[in-house]
């Protein structure tokens, strides 16, 4: 379905649709958003709740205070006293944990007790970091590293519950540690469609390029695209294989690289 008839139908659904956004097809695309929608709320330096929280709600401390969690952890990592809560809500969702109860508690001031999460949640932090353990280990076991095109290519099958940040952060580091030399990490998650693509250097800038291609999406040196199936461990080597050769493709065909 072609986006202008999608967007006429969301139009016929609803009385009033709102786009709030930063990614750069958003930006790009306002005049394209501004004939459909009746709310266009854009910026490249603030996330979806925090431009949700200032149109909706700008004098409501409590608001501000989630939106703003959002924005720590989409564009300030490591450099807020808000990251821990960010890093904590995060584990909580790729837990499992039922996400209407979450919301709910979170909406309500519920989920926190003298400024910390309350203890059922500090519970559910302790279960998933001993999953993440066990997580981490097949992340790693997985990973196979190939040349394309010149570049060092590693490939890794993560854990569902390593989606969507916590799997390239976790390669991110270890790359500082032990993997100096790869230039790329593509991330599949089993059961999940979503690739993850996070590069460095020169063949980083183009991350975001090769997802969009894919009819995907991204900015700076990190970007994703669908899959038509759910990966696994029996498609693992087929996949490799095939966004092997797209990569090989692209990367071949790019005056950047």
């Amino acid at each position: 379905m072609a986006k202008e008839d999608l967007f006429q139908l969301l139009v016929e659904k609803h009385r009033h649709i709102s786009w709030y956004d930063h990614h750069a097809p958003s930006l790009n695309g306002r005049e394209f958003l501004g004939r459909f929608c009746s709310r266009v709320a854009l910026a490249s330096n603030k996330c979806a709740a925090k431009l949700v929280a200032l149109d909706h709600a700008p004098h409501d401390e409590y608001s501000l205070f989630l939106a703003q969690i959002g924005q720590v952890h989409d564009f300030q990592r490591g450099k807020s006293h808000l990251m821990p809560k960010a890093l904590q809500l995060q584990d909580i969702i790729a837990s499992g944990y039922d996400l209407p109860t979450l919301v709910q508690d979170l909406a309500s001031g519920k989920a926190w007790h003298t400024g910390n999460l309350k203890k059922k949640y500090q519970v559910v932090l302790t279960k998933f970091n001993e999953r993440k353990i066990q997580a981490y280990s097949s992340l790693e076991q997985s990973i196979e590293h190939t040349t394309i095109a010149g570049f060092n290519v590693a490939f890794a099958l993560s854990p569902a519950c390593l989606y969507m940040k916590l799997a390239p952060t976790y390669l991110n580091e270890k790359r500082n540690m032990c993997y100096g030399q790869t230039d790329v990490f593509v991330i599949f998650y089993e059961g999940i469609q979503n690739v993850i693509i996070q590069g460095y250097n020169q063949v980083g800038a183009l991350v975001p390029a090769f997802c969009i291609s894919q009819q995907g999406g991204g900015r700076g040196h990190m970007g994703g695209f669908l899959l038509p199936h759910f990966p696994s461990a029996a498609t693992y080597t087929a996949d490799t294989l095939e966004i092997k050769q797209r990569l090989e493709v692209f990367l071949t065909h790019s005056d950047a690289a």
